[in-house]
C-alpha cells in the first residue's frame, strides 16, 4: 500500500468539481477522479512499513494538536507535468502551501523532500484527442473559482492500485484544534 498525507473535498463543492471534470473530458480521453476519491493531496509517502506508520501517525497527531481549522478557497486549474504535456489536471487550494510545508517539514528526515503542489487530481490524462482543446481549457480554467470549504481534518491515507484504478481507505484522521470536535 502507499501512503499520503491528505484533506478530503467537502460535498457541497462535488457538484462544481464534477462539473469542470465533465468540460474536461471532452477535450481529452482521460481517467476522471472518481466523487468518493476526491481529495486533495498535501504530501507522497509512498510505501512505508508498519513501525514506519506509527512514527507518521504520532507525527500527525502532535501537529494538528497546535493547528487550527481554516478556510481554503478552492480555484486554478493546472496540470503535471507541464500545461503543454499534461499527465494529470488538477485544481489547487493556495492556503493548503502552508500547512503543506510544515508536513513536509515535520517528515524531512523520513522522506525525501518534494516539491509539491497541494492539489485535488480531477483526472489523469491517457490520450490527447485535441491538443489545442485541452490547452483552451487549461488556459480558460487557470483562474476558475469552484468555492470554499473549511479544512478541519487531515488524513493519512493509504492507496492500493487495481485494474480499475486506486481504491483509497482512510488510516487515521487527525482533527485540527479549533475544528469543531477538537
Amino acid at each position: 500500500m502507499r501512503y499520503f498525507v491528505a484533506v478530503d473535498l467537502e460535498s457541497h463543492l462535488l457538484a462544481p468539481v464534477q462539473a469542470l471534470q465533465n468540460e474536461l473530458s471532452r477535450a481529452a480521453r482521460l481517467s476522471v477522479v472518481k466523487p468518493a476519491n476526491l481529495h486533495f493531496t498535501l504530501m507522497f509517502l509512498g510505501l512505508i512499513d508498519r513501525d514506519t506508520i506509527a512514527v507518521v501517525i504520532d507525527r500527525l497527531r502532535s501537529l494538528t494538536m497546535s493547528e487550527r481549522s481554516f478556510q481554503i478557497h478552492i480555484r486554478g486549474v493546472g496540470a503535471f507535468p507541464s500545461l503543454r504535456s499534461p499527465r494529470v489536471v488538477w485544481v489547487g487550494a493556495p492556503e493548503l502551501l502552508n500547512l503543506h510545508q510544515k508536513i513536509a517539514a515535520l517528515f524531512a528526515d523520513m522522506f525525501a523532500s518534494e516539491k509539491a503542489v497541494p492539489h485535488l487530481t480531477l483526472a489523469r490524462v491517457k490520450h490527447v484527442t485535441n491538443k489545442q482543446s485541452l490547452e483552451d481549457f487549461l488556459t480558460r480554467r487557470a483562474l476558475t473559482s469552484v468555492g470554499t470549504m473549511t479544512v478541519e481534518t487531515i488524513k493519512l491515507k493509504g492507496s492500493l492500485l487495481n485494474s480499475h484504478g486506486p481504491i483509497y481507505q482512510d488510516i487515521s484522521s487527525f482533527q485540527l484544534m479549533g475544528s469543531d470536535d477538537g
